[in-house]
């Protein structure tokens, strides 16, 4: 489909707002926005970044997921700028996987706005931080990478058990636990070998 095209049938077909659609209207409407949105992300028509970007203030957290994933995937360094924006959502998948894009977009702002995360308040977002950099050869992912690769750093840090978790069981909430740190230390592992000395 042409990029034209592409963005007409995206603009014009989809409804400003989901107020008053049932439930199973909007559900249609949601997963006809996901499947453009990555339609677009396989054209990488940087023309196609601005209606992408845009759909980073959705109200549906799929269609912003969605667009996040679609911007990855297209690489086009105009969107650094807002991407780096929403490395300050609410919603903390959503700042994993900006992360993650700026992280594949790469170049000197990309890293930049990654690295403001090193240290914050966030644990996770911390440690994702790291793992970008790491991977695109930064040297300011060095020594908190040494720390990721230490078992004992993690102990601790209540930013290791999910929300998803909260209403569980002990057991549920440590395998939980010490399943993200080993997922942390293997992609760390990763990452320093990647990163080199």
């Amino acid at each position: 489909v042409p990029t034209v095209e592409l963005a007409g049938l995206y603009t014009g077909m989809i409804p400003e707002s989901l107020d008053g659609f049932d439930e199973k209207v909007r559900r249609d409407v949601v997963r006809t926005q996901q499947f453009l949105l990555n339609t677009m992300a396989y054209t990488a028509d940087p023309a196609l970044t601005p209606l992408v970007v845009g759909e980073l203030d959705n109200g549906e957290p799929d269609v912003r997921m969605a667009a996040l994933f679609a911007l990855s995937r297209m690489g086009d360094r105009a969107a650094v700028p807002p991407l780096a924006e929403h490395l300050r959502s609410p919603v903390a998948e959503e700042r994993w996987l900006t992360i993650g894009a700026l992280g594949k977009i790469g170049g000197p702002d990309a890293m930049d706005a990654i690295a403001g995360l090193l240290g914050g308040d966030d644990s996770i977002d911390h440690r994702n931080a790291v793992l970008a950099l790491a991977a695109n050869g930064d040297v300011r992912a060095t020594e908190p990478l040494k720390a990721m690769l230490d078992r004992e750093s993690y102990a601790g840090d209540p930013g290791l058990t999910h929300e998803d978790y909260a209403g569980s069981d002990e057991a549920t909430r440590q395998a939980a636990r010490a399943n993200t740190v080993d997922q942390f230390l293997v992609n760390a592992a990763r990452a320093a070998a990647s990163l080199g000395d």
